[in-house]
């Protein structure tokens, strides 16, 4: 009873502070975002033929001049990516994030693979290592716009509008309209835990098997403990990402673990209106 007591008190405490367990300090966050960004906006165009992971972990932190950590494997740590896994790429003046999720997406041909923002750098390995526990966060999700449910218009109240003569009509007006037969809030906040679950990622949550991420109810939140590959499938990043000076935004689409860099049409016109050397 201690035990089920004291949880809740953290729990509480946890959403009402909105604190993260693990959160970055704003500082942390600036830097991730403007990591991030040099991502986003360095392009490359360097044909990319047999090359390991490693040399394109290289080449790309070298073209954008980030840190990007490739936790590799090693005997201790078996688990990581093998740096000498080799890709061949078309690059053809790419964006750097798309160039790194593109020759991640043929290592996890042989093992599930991505990467993350962390500490002011990119991390670059298997899911299973960017998942340890020391990789996990707690982060606090409200769901409130998601728990409200709009009512059922199938059965609407006949209104007798224009029917029928003026006298003694009014009792046509009131059938099926108080109820509108909503689910209470622990059916519909249950119902999207398994939404979530079941299209982000479904082995990784305790829930189906795995010991990635873990989702709890507290009210009308999801606390969920999960790496930030994760949290980003869920929520976004936590930071935002820094437009540089005289630059057009880049939009990103998220697909699954991976987020897409979208170079805007005027861009890609002017860059094919330059001439060639």
């Amino acid at each position: 009873m201690k035990q089920l007591q004291w949880t809740l008190f953290a729990l509480a405490v946890v959403v009402g502070s909105n604190h993260v367990a693990g959160e970055s300090s704003p500082e942390q966050k600036q830097r991730d975002g403007a990591v991030l960004a040099k991502l986003i906006y360095t392009d490359i165009d360097v044909a990319i033929e047999e090359q390991t992971i490693g040399q394109i972990v290289r080449l790309i932190a070298d073209s954008c001049g980030v840190p990007i950590r490739l936790l590799k494997q090693t005997d201790t740590r078996p688990n990581g990516l093998d740096q000498n896994l080799t890709v061949t790429l078309i690059t053809a003046n790419r964006p750097a994030l798309n160039v790194l999720q593109d020759a991640l997406s043929l290592c996890g041909e042989t093992v599930p693979c991505t990467w993350q923002v962390r500490h002011g750098s990119i991390e670059v390995s298997t899911k299973e290592v960017l998942s340890g526990d020391s990789m996990q966060v707690v982060r606090v999700l409200p769901i409130e716009d998601q728990l409200q449910e709009v009512p059922n218009f199938d059965n609407p109240p006949n209104l007798n509008i224009g029917g029928g003569g003026g006298g003694g009509g009014g009792g046509g007006g009131g059938g099926g309209g108080g109820d509108f037969g909503f689910d209470d809030l622990a059916t519909r906040r249950d119902r999207l835990i398994e939404v979530l679950t079941h299209n982000i990622e479904p082995a990784a949550w305790k829930r189906n098997g795995g010991n990635w991420a873990h989702m709890q109810p507290y009210g009308r939140s999801l606390v969920i403990r999960a790496p930030r590959w994760i949290h980003r499938q869920l929520t976004g990043f936590d930071f935002s990402i820094p437009l540089p000076p005289g630059r057009t935004p880049r939009a990103l689409r998220f697909e699954g673990d991976q987020i897409r860099v979208e170079v805007p049409l005027s861009e890609r016109l002017k860059r094919e209106a330059a001439p060639h050397s």
